[in-house]
C-alpha cells in the first residue's frame, strides 16, 4: 500500500492538473469568442467592400459602354490598405504596377481603392 505522503503528493498533482486544464478551457473559450467576432467583422468588411466596388463600377461614366470598343484598352482596379497593417503594401503594389508598365499607357484606366 502506498504511503500517505505519496498519495497526498499525487492528489496535489491531480489538483494542479485540473487547475491547468480549467485555465486552458477558459483561454480557449475566450480565443474562440475573439475569432468569432473577427469573422463577423471580416464578413461585414467583405460585404461593404463588394457593395462599394459594385457602386463605383456601376455608376462610373468611364465604364459606360462605348459605341465602339477601344482596341487594347485595359482597366485596372488596384485595392490597397488604408491602414498600415500590411507594412509597405500600398507602395509595393504601386512599384509592381510601374514595373509591369500597367500605368504607362496614354490614358490608363486605373481605379485605386
Amino acid at each position: 500500500m502506498q504511503s500517505l505522503e505519496r498519495l497526498s503528493a499525487r492528489r496535489r498533482t491531480m489538483e494542479d492538473l485540473r487547475s491547468i486544464v480549467a485555465t486552458m478551457k477558459t483561454l480557449s473559450a475566450v480565443m474562440l469568442k475573439q475569432l468569432e467576432s473577427r469573422l463577423i467583422q471580416l464578413n461585414a468588411f467583405d460585404r461593404a467592400t463588394r457593395l462599394g466596388l459594385s457602386a463605383v463600377l456601376k455608376n462610373s461614366p468611364l465604364l459606360a459602354p462605348a459605341s465602339s470598343p477601344i482596341e487594347g484598352a485595359v482597366a485596372r482596379i488596384v485595392i490597397g490598405a488604408e491602414r498600415g497593417f500590411c507594412g509597405r503594401f500600398n507602395e509595393r503594389i504601386a512599384e509592381y504596377l510601374l514595373a509591369q508598365r500597367y500605368v504607362e499607357q496614354d490614358r490608363p484606366l486605373l481605379f485605386a481603392v
